[in-house]
């Protein structure tokens, strides 16, 4: 029994031994990765498993699937690390993005550099992601197919709102009109009261009822000419904020011409990012034995 719980005590030291070596030869690879800048090496080091899956698929797992839970507490320090290399390849890649750390290895990307640009979503260096706002993007690609067609995103409701301003003009035009015409059938009625009597005949009856309903109308008129300037200046400021979104998507695509034969090919590109960097450090000769 003596030498059976012996042999057990010798066995789980063994064991805890050999984990705890190879998580020190884990955390000293990725330091000496670190000091060399070895931004390929790293990558593969957090995330062997994804390496494997998407860059080569005979990557040895020596330190398991997930050995950054040894790491994690390092995250921001990591991510502002590895996002030196990493926006030096964005900025070849996707010129239009630019990028503000707002917290240290967190990153907000703003399309453009001109005044007004659009926040269009945030960088994750250590997993080599973007998170980008797809109705920003949906509308860009709406712009983007219109614009083939020499119109612009909100040109079709900008006319429409336009045309609306003129005839809520026309009916302020015409509110001197409405109160001429309002005195005129107010004298009609007040004689029509003189001649009325308690024996009124149907014409006069039918004549007071013509009034009133003219002044009716007159008076729902007034109150929308009351309530035109209001509508008209609200609509002027929606015409503004329409035209600045059109302004904004010009510059977007423009940038994105330049750069890409299409947005398909930006999106391809983007959402394979991880890929595409690593294949990149991959082709610069950055490549470190496993084991």
């Amino acid at each position: 029994m003596a030498d059976e719980r012996m042999n057990h005590e010798e066995s789980s030291r063994d064991i805890l031994i050999s984990q705890l070596k190879n998580k020190d030869q884990y955390i000293n690879e990725l330091a000496e990765a670190i000091d060399q800048h070895n931004d390929l090496r790293i990558y593969q080091l957090l995330g062997p498993l994804r390496y494997r899956d998407e860059i080569n698929d005979a990557f040895n797992l020596k330190f398991g699937e997930y050995p950054f839970e040894l790491v994690k507490d390092q995250r921001q320090e990591l991510a502002h690390f590895l996002s030196d290399n990493l926006i030096d390849y964005l900025i070849e890649k996707f010129p239009f993005f630019y990028y503000r750390e707002v917290e240290k290895g967190q990153f907000k990307v703003f399309f453009g550099n001109w005044w007004d640009r659009r926040e269009i979503g945030t960088l994750d260096a250590l997993n080599v992601e973007y998170t980008l706002d797809e109705e920003k993007l949906e509308k860009l690609e709406k712009a983007l197919n219109i614009d083939e067609a020499g119109k612009t995103l909100n040109s079709d409701q900008i006319n429409q709102l336009s045309a609306k301003n003129v005839e809520l003009q026309k009916v302020v035009t015409a509110q001197t009109e409405l109160e001429d015409k309002q005195k005129e059938l107010m004298k009609r009625q007040n004689n029509l009261s003189d001649k009325g009597g308690l024996f009124e005949s149907n014409k006069i009856k039918e004549e007071r009822q013509q009034i009133k309903e003219e002044l009716a109308k007159i008076a729902e008129e007034e109150e929308q000419a009351a309530k035109a300037p209001e509508q008209i200046h609200n609509n002027q400021k929606q015409i503004l904020v329409l035209s600045k979104e059109d302004t904004t998507l010009s510059f977007e695509i423009e940038a994105l011409k330049k750069s890409f034969t299409s947005y398909s090919e930006f999106r391809e590109t983007a959402d394979q990012l991880y890929k595409n960097y690593l294949s990149s450090l991959l082709d610069e000769g950055q490549v470190k034995s496993n084991g």
